[in-house]
C-alpha cells in the first residue's frame, strides 16, 4: 500500500521542463510536455509559435490559450522582459497547470548583482561561459529575475577608437619629422629641390618639371642634384635626354 502511494505521488509530480532564452529584447521559449497537459497559456504577444502537434489558440486579453496535446513547443515573446535605466527584469509565470522545472538563461555579459531580487528563492545558479543560467526545479506560479547589462563592451569600442586616433597621429608625427628632417641641413635650392619632391604625389618628378616648377638652371639643377645623390637623399634614374629623380625611401 506505502509503494502504491509512493508511486501515485512520483506520477503525480512535475516533469515539465520550461526553458527561457533572453536574446536582446526577447525571451524565446521552449517547453518540453508531458501528455497530460492540454492547455498552456502564453502571452498575448507570443511570435513563431511551433509545437509537434496541432495546436487550438484562444486569446483572452494578456494571455492566449494554447489547447494541444504537444510535448515540445516553442515561442518568442517581448513581454517577459522590462527593461529599466538601471537594471532588466525578467517576469514570468508558469504556463502549465502543474509544477514545471524552469531553466533562465539571461543575456549574454548580464550580471546577476548580490542584492538582486530573484524570485521564487529557491534557486540553482550556473553558466556555460557566456550566460548565467538560474533554474528552479519546481515552479507553481510567477518567476522573477533582476539582472544587469555589462556596458564593457562600448568601453571597449570607445578604448579602441582611442589607440586607433594615437597611432594615427604618431605616424603623421613620423611623417612629419621624416620630411623635416630631410632639409635640416639643406640650404638654398637643394632644399627647394627636396621640398618639391616631397610635396609631389609619388614624390618623384623629371628633370624637366624641376627646371620650369623652380626655376633653376639644367646646369644647377644637375649640379645640385648630383650633392643630394651623394648625400643619399635622391635617387636619379636616366630616360633618353632627361632624369627620373625621386626621394630616396
Amino acid at each position: 500500500m506505502l509503494f502504491v502511494l509512493i508511486l501515485s505521488l512520483s506520477l503525480a509530480s512535475a516533469t515539465a521542463v520550461i526553458e527561457h532564452r533572453i536574446v536582446g529584447d526577447k525571451v524565446l521559449t521552449s517547453m518540453q510536455l508531458d501528455d497530460g497537459v492540454k492547455v498552456i497559456r502564453i502571452p498575448s504577444d507570443a511570435r513563431t509559435i511551433e509545437a509537434n502537434e496541432e495546436f487550438v489558440l484562444e486569446n483572452d486579453g494578456i494571455w492566449k490559450d494554447l489547447e494541444t496535446s504537444a510535448t515540445s513547443i516553442s515561442f518568442t515573446s517581448e513581454s517577459y522582459i522590462d527593461s529599466g535605466s538601471d537594471a532588466s527584469f525578467f517576469i514570468s509565470r508558469n504556463p502549465l497547470e502543474i509544477p514545471a522545472e524552469v531553466v533562465l538563461f539571461l543575456p549574454d555579459g548580464a550580471t546577476l548583482d548580490e542584492d538582486a531580487i530573484v524570485f521564487p528563492g529557491d534557486y540553482e545558479l550556473s553558466t556555460n561561459g557566456q550566460n548565467i543560467i538560474v533554474t528552479w526545479d519546481e515552479v507553481e506560479e510567477e518567476m522573477l529575475v533582476e539582472y544587469s547589462l555589462s556596458s564593457g563592451s562600448g568601453i571597449w569600442w570607445y578604448a579602441l577608437l582611442l589607440v586607433a586616433i594615437l597611432v594615427l597621429a604618431w605616424f603623421f608625427f613620423r611623417k612629419t619629422q621624416s620630411r623635416k628632417n630631410l632639409t635640416t641641413n639643406l640650404f638654398g635650392d637643394e632644399k627647394r629641390i627636396v621640398k618639391y619632391l616631397a610635396g609631389k604625389k609619388k614624390k618623384s618628378s623629371w628633370t624637366k618639371s624641376i627646371v620650369d616648377d623652380l626655376g633653376i638652371s639644367k646646369v644647377t639643377l644637375s649640379r645640385k642634384l648630383r650633392s643630394l645623390e651623394g648625400k643619399g637623399l635622391i635617387k636619379k634614374v636616366p630616360h633618353g635626354n632627361s632624369n627620373w629623380v625621386s626621394l630616396a625611401k
